[in-house]
Order: C-alpha cells, then structure tokens, then sequence
C-alpha cells in the first residue's frame, strides 16, 4: 500500500495491532513519512519483546533501529 500510494509531502501513517513489522517500518521509512504503529504487549511474542523497556508501568520511548537485509 505505501508503495503504491501517491500522496506526497508530510504524512503520518496511524496503524492498529497486526501491522508491527520491520518491513512495514523500513517501507514508510523509504518514503519519507512518519508513523505511529501499536504493538502487541510487551510480554507477547511480538516486536517488543526483543527490545529493553521497562517490565512495569506506562512508558514513552523514541526507538532508533538500522533496518538491513542481513
């Protein structure tokens, strides 16, 4: 859908649960647009799981990652 979408300039992209995928983030990256994606929980077996962030409580935390086909 981001590939083939033609909208130009600033955008943000506002996706629910299922669509947490590195390929979905390295796709909007490529485009230049911004997004904000909720991910499962942080005890289930998705993307959170594999990063360190606090076991309890609410938290708000800007993630950096180098996406590479390696």
């Amino acid at each position: 859908m981001v590939d083939r979408s033609p909208i130009k300039g600033k955008t943000i992209v506002v996706s629910d649960r299922g669509y947490e995928s590195y390929n979905n983030f390295a796709h909007i990256e490529r485009k230049g647009w911004n997004y904000v994606i909720r991910v499962k929980d942080v005890d289930s077996s998705g993307i959170l799981s594999g990063l360190r962030l606090p076991s309890s409580g609410e938290f708000d935390m800007d993630v950096h990652l180098t996406l590479t086909k390696k």
